[in-house]
């Protein structure tokens, strides 16, 4: 089959990656596999892999983000002229924006078969026309979209984020040189985050970094490493954490910055928190990993857990009251403390 993947942005992110790990896989079994995406930054790493076309996306209504906009019908339009004589036998959408597009381009160009991949648990923020199959990431979604937008239960089908399990065999040299050059000792007691600082991220940084003021001044031998940049927040988190770090008289707490392929660095971590992808990949490595959504600690991957977390896509959003960061810290220091509880976790 010749396949077109179509995302609203070519930039890093859980659902980007994900895209991209279902291409890969899908050229592995011999299918003709290319990305049309919006301007990005991550473009050239996509192009490593994938023949991607940018075209220009409209993302916003008078200073309003929406799905559509009358730029939208540009997208279409630029749609249509890379998409012309290529023969295409399906079009798979990985956001709520590019679906819409791809809607309107099978309706007034081309009946391609579609198929559209949306992630989170807000998204999408009202209904999407039912022309084609569904993917969510969580049986919570599936439960919105089943009740609350009218979809057939067989038109909507649960795959969790997408991992390329190959990549997590990465070398120990490999993670022993990428912490040395940002100053991490590869064998050290690391707690590790992988995050963005946008708008939605701001209550869970500040959240975790009250928490790990009280765990790293209980425990001098560990360091907490904050691992991305993307956001307006990310200076201002870096203030706080320079401030803690002031306080505790020591670097305690390291912002590594924007790193492309930062999952390699889990492989360093003694502790991951995570929310969504970013806990899968802790996961992935064997790592105990807690689940810190919006409002706070959501619970640690156990036995006892799982099946709550994985409902919500392990976001977090299981959650209906703020927890306080004194409680992350005491889950955290649960796991310091307690040999076996620790390795039991990991192994989980």
């Amino acid at each position: 089959m010749k396949i077109l993947i179509l995302l609203e942005k070519a930039t890093i992110g859980g659902h980007v990656l994900s895209a991209l790990t279902a291409g890969k896989e899908l050229k592995k079994r011999g299918h003709d596999v290319a990305i049309v995406a919006g301007y990005g930054s991550y473009a050239p790493e996509i192009r490593k892999t994938f023949e991607l076309y940018e075209i220009p996306f409209f993302y916003e209504h008078s200073k309003r983000q929406t799905y559509f906009t009358w730029g939208s019908l540009r997208t279409v339009r630029a749609l249509a002229e890379v998409t012309a004589g290529r023969n295409f036998d399906l079009i798979h959408s990985f956001d709520s924006r590019s679906y819409i597009v791809a809607t309107l381009f099978n309706l007034f160009y081309q009946p391609i078969p579609l198929a559209c991949t949306i992630c989170g648990g807000v998204a999408p923020y009202y209904n999407l026309p039912h022309i084609g199959k569904l993917i969510v990431f969580s049986p919570e979604q599936k439960k919105k979209m089943i009740e609350r937008y009218g979809w057939n239960p067989g038109h909507v089908a649960v795959i969790r984020s997408r991992l390329d399990m190959d990549q997590f065999a990465v070398a120990d040299t490999e993670v022993d040189a990428l912490c040395r050059g940002y100053g991490i000792e590869p064998n050290g007691n690391n707690i590790m985050m992988i995050t963005t600082f946008l708008g939605p991220k701001v209550k869970p940084v500040k959240n975790v970094l009250e928490a790990m003021e009280i765990v790293l001044k209980k425990n001098p031998d560990f360091r907490f490493i904050m691992i991305g940049a993307k956001g307006d927040f990310y200076e201002d988190a870096k203030k706080i954490g320079g401030l803690i770090n002031e306080r505790l008289q020591r670097e305690a707490i390291l912002f590594t910055g924007k790193i492309v392929g930062a999952y390699r660095l889990l492989k360093a971590a003694r502790i991951v928190l995570g929310q969504g992808r970013s806990a899968f990949e802790g996961m992935a490595f064997s790592k105990p990993t807690l689940i810190v959504g919006d409002l706070g600690y959501a619970g640690t991957v156990c036995e006892e857990s799982i099946d709550d977390l994985a409902y919500y896509n392990f976001s977090g959003r299981n959650n209906k009251a703020l927890i306080s960061a004194a409680d992350l810290a005491d889950a955290i220091q649960k796991l310091i403390e307690n040999r076996d509880y620790y390795e039991q976790v990991g192994r989980f």
